[in-house]
């Protein structure tokens, strides 16, 4: 019965969203680099190389 409210409430959350007429989430390609402010595109490099999710053994 619990698990049932907290599909409900999360339910109800996702439908708020929505009807909140919030943007959608674009992925990096999608992104059109002439309309972020200045300087945010030269910021974009990084995260699409992925770098950063390197694992790195610790030895």
């Amino acid at each position: 019965m619990e698990r049932e409210l907290e599909v409900k409430l999360e339910n109800r959350k996702k439908a708020q969203i929505r009807k909140a007429g919030f943007p959608y989430k674009m992925y990096l390609t999608e992104l059109e680099r002439d309309q972020l402010p200045e300087g945010a595109g030269e910021k974009l490099p990084l995260p699409e190389r992925l770098d950063f999710m390197i694992i790195r053994n610790q030895s």
